[in-house]
């Protein structure tokens, strides 16, 4: 497969048009030289210095299959520069030789590389090098690694006749030097080439709960008895926000697919849509009216002739004359202004007594352009109306149907299972007169597909699984094989019949957080199973069994992941300011507590009552509009009631961050619109 190169240049200014993009040409023109490939085949983008931005281009890239991507710019110590801060988390792995490559390089030129922080590494089959953004500087930085560049592609390709012809030349040069080589390729002799990958990974982690863990990559694989179980978690707890990075950092957009404009809502644009042609196509009048020339108005004109929307037939206009018009019609040719019926009076009819022949002008003066919309008006040709990553809903439809498109690219709809595990589990619609003792209904799977209608998925009921390592093993085997994302419930936590996360090592996936810091929700887990296709993984979310924990995390973790997985430029929820209508007292853990808009009577917030639309409150205790929020009662994880009307989750900081652990009632907090 022939090798794809991606140039990302990172630049507020430069994405803003504000200036012109030099560096990313630049390197553009170092990458065709150097392997021999057409300027016009790298792909190039340019995004803003933000790092949900900067990650969205680099997950389409890797999505493209790009060998290398390059970028640009952000890589100093200013508050805008966060290059590093986005790739970071997106590295499988990192290769510090690069890094140090570029630094101790750029020191050579200028001590002022002492700022710069390059970020380099290996994401799936990418290798991502991160540049300084100056013109003069990005260049010099191509120039220090591409000696090694092409066997680092080879190597990552895993291409082994290339790989093995490179370790031959080297060999051969360094034969004839008298001097002892520290270089790359020390110590192959008749030994196969190693890069120190390191097996095992025993990474030692301190946790929030000031415990230590270390991450033994995909944990125990051999059976062993409930005797012998762990007492303590092996998996590091990370915070929410920790916990994102990491998951949007493996998530890359589906794949293209063109769909017909009709059943594209829902769905998320792959590219920009441009207007092919200017909308109106003609100049049309905005009122009901008389079209006139604006110049030659006498106060009383002639009623020449008539134009309504959809005529086609051109009409000439004459000076000193008018044409009824109504909204939206063509503006007949040589007028250049329409006054509104509403300024004007009738003064004569035509001998019939059936139409016009003579109205007078109230107004004191006509404008030239009034009330017309000129052509291209609403849309200019060439513009841009819809940007890659957005949403078509109705709107947007509408928008592209009165520009004539017929079909749209759009990011594949994804695939997903939902699966409820556990043993005592039965159907919902199973009587209780046919329950045995200790059997409880499955919610989760239908609150869960319920969540799932609506985001632009594609839903598979894959029913309950029992506590089984076979079992379990055999039914997320298959499944992971057939979807974009596997839902499970159930299975995460501690108990002796918590397989999910060790039932996902042995399939050889990956499981990026087993923890979160979180109330509720904190066994929350997030794994990606490679497929045995060799096209990409599954993405995997065991979420807790507990009813209420299952539907937050999945809130606060699947739906941004299906954004991602759309190709969404922001996937993540936005949060808005409420005020509480009630006192709470902080927990240990960060909680995401339900809550429902509530009517401020009397400055005292209530609870809606049963029948109301439960609407927005607007009066805050500083005398600026509001909206008031009360809980939805006991918090308990298992209590699906807490979720019942909830309009929000309610952002509460961990009691360790404050010095004081109560919120009077007043307070501001941010919140999560449901």
């Amino acid at each position: 497969m022939s090798s794809k190169y991606c140039v990302l240049t990172v630049s507020d200014r430069c994405s803003w048009g504000e200036a012109e993009d030099k560096s990313g040409p630049a390197l553009v023109e170092k990458i065709s030289e150097h392997f021999g490939v057409e300027k016009g085949e790298i792909t190039t983008e340019c995004v803003p210095d933000e790092v949900l931005a900067i990650r969205a281009a680099i997950r389409s890239f890797v999505g493209q299959g790009a060998s290398l991507i390059i970028t640009t710019g952000g890589t100093g110590i200013t508050p805008r520069d966060v290059t590093p801060e986005a790739v970071g988390p997106m590295l499988d792995k990192p290769t510090r030789a690069f890094d140090v490559c570029l630094t101790t390089k750029s020191l050579e030129v200028t001590p002022m590389a002492m700022l710069s922080r390059p970020c380099c590494g290996v994401i799936g089959s990418t290798l991502l090098l991160t540049f300084p953004g100056s013109y003069k500087a990005c260049k010099e930085c191509f120039t220090f690694v591409q000696g090694a560049l092409t066997h680092a592609l080879d190597s990552i390709a895993n291409d082994k006749h290339k790989i093995s012809s490179t370790h031959t030349t080297v060999q051969a040069s360094s034969s004839h030097s008298t001097k002892p080589s520290h270089g790359h390729v020390h110590g192959h002799d008749t030994h196969s080439h190693h890069h120190h990958h390191h097996i095992h990974d025993h990474n030692h982690k301190h946790n929030h709960d000031g415990s230590h863990t270390h991450d033994h990559g995909h944990g125990h694989t051999h059976h062993r008895s409930v005797a012998d179980r762990d007492r303590q978690s092996k998996w590091p707890m990370i915070n929410v926000s920790e916990a994102l990075g990491i998951m949007l950092a493996n998530i890359s957009p589906l794949e293209v697919e063109d769909v017909s404009l009709f059943k594209s809502v829902g769905l998320v644009l792959a590219k920009n849509v441009v207007a092919t042609e200017p909308h109106p196509r003609f100049p049309a009048s905005v009122k009901d009216g008389y079209a006139v020339v604006a110049k030659d108005c006498p106060k009383v004109l002639k009623v020449a002739s008539q134009v309504t929307a959809g005529d086609t037939n051109e009409v000439i206009l004459q000076p000193g004359t008018c044409a009824r018009i109504t909204t939206g019609a063509p503006v007949p040719k040589g007028a250049t202004a329409v006054v509104m019926v509403e300024d004007t009076e009738l003064v004569s009819k035509t001998e019939d007594g059936e139409e016009e022949n003579e109205i007078k002008l109230l107004c004191d003066m006509v404008e030239e352009g009034q009330d017309i919309r000129p052509i291209g008006f609403d849309i200019a040709q060439g513009e841009t109306v819809l940007e890659k990553g957005h949403v078509i809903h109705p709107a947007e439809l509408g928008l592209l149907a009165t520009l004539g498109v017929p079909s749209v690219g759009i990011f594949k709809r994804a695939s997903v299972g939902v699966i409820s595990t556990g043993d005592e589990l039965v159907d919902s619609m199973t009587k209780e007169e046919n329950m045995k003792y200790g059997q409880v209904r499955d919610s989760n799977r239908h609150t869960l597909m319920a969540s799932l209608d609506g985001m632009g998925v594609d839903v598979h009921d894959c029913g309950v699984v029992s506590d089984r390592e076979d079992t379990l093993e055999d039914a997320i085997d298959s499944l992971c094989q057939t979807h974009d994302i596997i839902i499970t419930s159930g299975g995460v936590s501690m108990g002796e019949k918590d397989l999910i996360k060790d039932t996902v090592a042995r399939l050889g996936g990956k499981v990026h957080f087993g923890r979160v810091f979180m109330k509720p929700g904190k066994p929350t887990t997030f794994a990606t199973v490679p497929k045995k296709n060799g096209k990409g993984v599954t993405l995997f979310f065991g979420l807790p069994g507990n009813p209420v924990s299952c539907l937050v995390s999945y809130h606060l973790f699947v739906t941004p992941a299906i954004r991602a997985l759309q190709g969404r430029m922001t996937p993540l929820h936005v949060l808005h300011p409420v005020e509480l209508g009630f006192t709470h007292t902080l927990s240990p853990r960060p909680e995401y507590h339900r809550a429902v808009f509530a009517r401020d009577v009397s400055s005292s917030a209530e609870m809606p009552k049963e029948g109301t639309d439960g609407g927005v409150v607007n009066i805050s205790t500083s005398g600026k509009p509001t909206t008031v929020v009360v809980s939805t009662g006991s918090q308990c994880s298992s209590r699906l009631l807490s979720m019942r009307n909830a309009d929000v989750l309610l952002v509460f900081p961990s009691s360790k961050d404050t010095t004081n652990p109560v919120l009077p009632k007043g307070s501001v907090v941010d919140a999560i619109f449901l």
